[in-house]
């Protein structure tokens, strides 16, 4: 035997014990006489305990058909078990149909029995009632004849399961509240029980949600207070509420006719179905909501012409939905194409015309008018600038004329006195010059002042101060 034919054996062998139990990985080790414990492990630490005692088997030293043949024993022990299983499964199972023949055997000895019984009383008996007995425990007997259909539809009936996950409300890939209400209610017309279908609304509601942590928590959860819980979670409006809002409606402005009616269409059923929860507090009947909805959805019409058309339609008493989508679709779409036929008729005729409309000479006076404004706007600016350059060109001159010196302008008020009196604290009464604290002269007739602006020339003027 080669080394290939070995590997070919532990890989067959390692292949039957992924498919083993836990408990007969463990018998098969006890057969094998593994030296460690595996009592505490799991199933997957086990199989790495045989795998390494398996390689150390085939790296120990010795020969090639030893280690052969003990594959070969080992495979060979874990097929013949499986064998055994299966022979023990199928007997088992023979077992157990003639259990159930010898059982239906017995039931149907002990039926025929008490149909022979009550058919003795039947006859003893003349009484009306009795024959009213005897005919329904027969019926209930008929029933009882096969007792696997209704085991095996207990067995056959699927857990009820919410389609769709419960978020937060107005999430896109979220459920709405009113399929989730569809959804219970069909629940509860196929047979589900209350406790299944709040079980199932639990198990649909998000992982990380505190709605479903807080639902988990409450004790007696009925099936009436989930519905109201939900209906607050999603802030659902009351019947009042959706019942104004249908009164009220009206067509926008990007909204087509079809889709105006289906969304009047979808509110009209949200008020039926709110009315109809056990604690609204103003129901309102189905034909209340119909007239309502068939007079806010032709007054809500943006189109008068559609609306028109549509008015006798909607006063029939027995109009369907279909058939109200249907003559929507059809005068929508004619009333369309009416609009796009006399469009290009308008377009047509104003290009083939050449004549001038009367806008077009009211837009060309105001042209002119437009542009005599902007001739006088132009000549005021021009104005503007001229008058502009003069004020420069004068300051430049008077720059010259004081030989380019600026004297700057002391706007700090300096208080009346020199600065003698001033000390003195008698400035309110002084009599000298402010500038040079003479007596006989005033400050602007200084000869210091003088010096200072350029006409130290002019004789000041000797006079006293009055």
């Amino acid at each position: 035997m080669s080394t290939e034919d070995l590997e070919t054996l532990q890989f067959e062998l390692e292949s039957l014990l992924y498919t083993k139990s836990e408990v007969e990985l463990k018998e098969f080790a006890a057969s094998i006489k593994l030296d460690k414990d595996i009592s505490t492990k799991s199933k997957i630490a086990i199989l790495k305990t045989i795998r390494k005692d398996i390689d150390e088997r085939v790296n120990a030293e010795g020969e090639m058909s030893e280690k052969v043949a003990w594959f070969k024993d080992c495979i060979a022990k874990i097929k013949s078990h499986d064998q055994s299983q299966k022979v023990d499964q199928a007997n088992e199972l023979i077992s157990l149909q003639k259990e159930i023949e010898t059982l239906k055997e017995k039931q149907q000895s002990e039926m025929s029995d008490l149909l022979t019984k009550l058919a003795e009383v039947q006859t003893s008996s003349k009484n009306a009632e009795t024959t009213n007995v005897t005919t329904g425990i027969k019926n209930t007997t008929k029933g009882c004849m096969k007792p696997d259909d209704s085991v095996n539809a207990s067995f056959l009936r699927r857990e009820f399961k919410i389609s769709g996950q419960i978020g937060e409300p107005g999430q896109a890939d979220k459920l709405t509240f009113v399929s989730l209400t569809h959804q219970i209610d069909s629940g509860l017309k196929r047979g589900y029980n209350e406790n299944e279908i709040v079980d199932a609304v639990i198990r649909a509601i998000s992982l990380h949600s505190s709605l479903r942590s807080y639902v988990e928590t409450l004790k007696d959860l009925s099936l009436p207070k989930l519905r109201k819980i939900l209906r607050v979670h999603y802030r659902e409006k009351s019947a009042s509420e959706l019942y104004q809002t249908l009164a009220t409606i009206f067509q926008d402005q990007k909204e087509t006719p079809q889709q105006f009616l289906l969304r009047s269409l979808d509110l009209r059923n949200k008020v039926g179905f709110a009315s109809k929860e056990s604690d609204c507090e103003v129901q309102y009947d189905e034909p209340l909501i119909q007239k309502t909805f068939m007079k806010s959805f032709e007054t809500g019409l943006r189109d008068d012409i559609l609306a028109a058309n549509l008015r006798p339609i909607l006063r029939l008493p027995s109009l369907s939905d279909e058939e109200l989508m249907k003559n929507v679709n059809e005068l929508a779409s004619h009333q369309a194409e009416r609009q796009s036929k006399l469009a290009c008729e308008r377009r047509s005729a104003k290009v083939n015309a050449c004549e001038v409309d009367g806008a077009e000479i009211k837009m060309r006076k105001n042209g002119g008018d437009n542009d005599k404004i902007l001739a006088e706007i132009r000549e005021i600016k021009s104005d503007l600038e001229s008058l502009k350059k003069q004020g420069s060109n004068a300051n430049a001159n008077r720059e010259v004329s004081s030989g380019g010196r600026k004297f700057p302008r002391e706007t700090r008020y300096r208080g009346r006195g020199c600065l003698a009196c001033k000390e003195r604290k008698i400035g309110g009464t002084c009599q000298h010059c402010f500038a040079c604290g003479e007596f006989g002269h005033i400050a602007s007739e200084c000869a210091k002042n003088l010096k200072a602006q350029g006409n130290e020339y002019r004789q000041p003027r000797r006079r006293d101060r009055v």
